[in-house]
């Protein structure tokens, strides 16, 4: 048994362990081949840099492991996962990655592509819950990428707004592109590779609102642990906030463990919220992981078979209404037969 979460939700990230800044490598150019132009932001990892290769002048973004972890060996295989497992994910709302290599003060670089958007935090903050009807879309299209790596083995296991860009294409303005593996663990064993990871200093490596309960307890993982952050995601998009918030990690992490969730359509009763999208996000969210769909591309699945304008307030779906206006056809056709018929009687009656 499991109490609910508090109702006071917002988007507000528990403080976790910081990490040291990457050196300044503005200007530079890494192996003859990437220069680095300008800062796009930082992270717990290090820093991305908007950079050109120099040869075909082609825009890139180059992410650099922060200096501190450059002698680091356990951190330099966790960078070097990175770049294998997202190498190996061929899919288009999956982050393109090129090339890696070591700087010349030793720090470990990955090439990507170059993303001109904005992240689903972004689109949060600016806008809150989307609802359904905007919200599905995007979800579906995280799903789907998601899928691609599990197939490949790999786990995202840091699945959450911050690490999905919103780009703007000509037939679709919503495109949507899945970031930063770098908390990607391989499914499959390999020999000699120590993949217990844990925050430099203390503290937690992941974002705590995002945690599946068996992550929490250092419990092997597999596909649902990232199921578990979508349901968290697609609570978020149509709600525009997160199901368990504190001022502490560890108050999110107890949440994450021992309440449950708000049902969304209670915390946002004014959007498009329909009672079959509340029922897959709820599933996903479920503590047990044998209860949670068995993988992204089920629960994609699971929404594509929802509908939510048709079955807002009765729960009843799209088909189920179409079914209903024919037969209304129907019988308004077979009156309008009787009608006739009673009216050629008559006539025929007078004559």
């Amino acid at each position: 048994m499991v109490a609910h979460a508090a109702s006071s939700m917002s988007r507000t990230r528990a403080p976790t362990s910081s990490f040291a800044q990457v050196e300044n490598l503005l200007g530079q150019v890494l192996d003859g081949r990437y220069r680095l132009d300008s800062i796009l932001g930082s992270g717990g990892m290090g820093t991305v840099y908007r950079a050109t290769h120099v040869t075909i002048g082609k825009t890139l973004a180059v992410k650099v492991l922060a200096e501190e972890f450059a002698g680091d060996d356990t951190f330099r295989k966790r960078f070097l996962r990175e770049a294998q497992a997202v190498s190996q994910i061929s899919h288009h709302n999956v982050v393109e990655v090129s090339d890696f290599g070591v700087t010349p003060t030793g720090s470990l670089y990955l090439v990507m592509e170059f993303l001109e958007g904005e992240s689903l935090s972004d689109v949060l903050d600016r806008e809150g819950g989307l609802g359904w009807k905007r919200a599905k879309p995007i979800i579906l299209q995280v799903c789907r990428a998601l899928q691609s790596a599990h197939e490949k083995g790999i786990l995202h296991r840091d699945v959450k707004p911050e690490n999905c860009m919103r780009i703007s294409r000509t037939d679709n303005p919503n495109f949507v592109k899945v970031l930063d593996f770098g908390l990607a663990k391989m499914l499959m064993a390999e020999p000699g590779l120590d993949v217990s990871l844990s925050a430099k200093g203390g503290g937690i490596m992941g974002t705590p609102e995002y945690m599946s309960p068996e992550r929490i307890r250092g419990l092997e993982l597999d596909a649902r642990t990232d199921v578990y952050a979508l349901g968290v995601l697609a609570y978020e998009l149509v709600t525009g906030c997160v199901p368990y918030s504190g001022d502490h990690y560890t108050k999110v992490l107890d949440q994450q463990l021992n309440a449950a969730p708000v049902p969304p359509r209670k915390v946002s009763p004014n959007l498009d919220i329909s009672r079959g999208v509340e029922a897959v996000i709820l599933r996903a969210l479920e503590k047990s992981r044998e209860a949670r769909f068995p993988s992204a591309g089920e629960m994609a699945d699971a929404f594509e078979q929802v509908d939510a304008p048709a079955d807002a307030s009765s729960g009843v779906g799209s088909g189920a209404h179409e079914g209903t206006y024919r037969a209304i056809i129907v019988v308004l056709v077979l009156l309008v037969f009787v009608l006739s018929a009673v009216v050629l009687g008559q006539t025929l009656h007078w004559f």
